[in-house]
């Protein structure tokens, strides 16, 4: 009666030994569905037949067998009126319906402005549905007067706005010109070698007049205190001296021709 006792005790911890030592067993993952819908575009393609994906595992995006619309591209959202991509790399953790919707393409826009800055106005992107954009002057450097806005690769054209519906990256040159100073020449020269315009970015060496009875000594900012001397037209020094030898009409450079009578 012991033996049996004892062998019947050794099978129960034997039996308990090998259940605690047996693994535990993982629950089952879910399994969810995920649905594609293609209504919402402006023609008939087939919609993607639905994918099943288990917790934690990501869905594929599907690929049309269409391109969209000139200007679009297609998103697939989980609303049926919203432009918000679905982002594919998330795990799945539901059941859902994906739609595809066209939204419109973003174009860049680059503007090209030599001796100026351009418009913070102006915008550095737009899409086909836009409405039309006025460009805006960009700000220039003295001495330079802005025409307008032309295409990169048409010198000869002129652009004053994106219409919408315009479709492309677009590059726009901002045709900006050297401004054309006009002299004018004080002190009663009777002839005056000297041009009476001077093209901003160019050298001007001025040259003596000649006046019967008088010697030249020089020319000097018109009406200026300091009666500054003036033997050529720089870029330097017509930028660094712009008040005064504009400040008569606020345009125009004003010289004056000084001189000594003859002994």
């Amino acid at each position: 009666m012991k033996r049996t006792l004892l062998l019947l005790l050794t099978l129960f911890l034997l039996f308990g030994l090998f259940a605690c030592n047996e693994a535990p067993s993982s629950p089952a993952k879910q399994s969810y569905v995920v649905y594609f819908n293609t209504s919402s575009l402006p023609y008939t393609v087939p919609e993607p037949a639905p994918v099943t994906a288990l917790q934690g595992e990501c869905v594929v995006e599907p690929m049309l067998s269409v391109e969209p619309t000139a200007g679009y591209y297609i998103v697939w959202s989980t609303s049926p009126t919203s432009i918000e991509a679905y982002d594919f790399s998330q795990p799945v953790a539901d059941s859902f319906t994906l739609y595809a919707i066209e939204a419109p393409r973003a174009y860049n826009v680059t503007y090209l402005v030599q001796h100026g800055t351009n418009s913070a106005k102006n915008p550095l992107t737009y899409t086909k549905e836009t409405n039309n954009i006025v460009l805006k002057n960009p700000q220039t450097e003295f001495g330079y007067v802005f025409r307008c806005w032309c295409y990169f690769d048409d010198p000869d054209s002129v652009v004053t706005q994106i219409e919408k519906g315009t479709e492309g990256d677009l590059i726009l040159r901002a045709r900006i010109e050297p401004v054309h100073f006009n002299i004018l020449y004080a002190g009663g020269a009777e002839y005056n070698p000297n041009p009476s315009v001077y093209v901003f970015g160019e050298t001007l060496v001025l040259q003596a007049p000649r006046r019967a009875g008088f010697i030249f000594t020089g020319y000097t900012i018109y009406n200026d205190p300091a009666h500054t001397a003036v033997t050529a037209l720089t870029p330097e020094f017509v930028t660094q001296n712009a008040a005064a030898l504009r400040k008569e009409n606020g345009s125009d450079i004003y010289l004056q021709a000084n001189w000594e009578e003859e002994s």
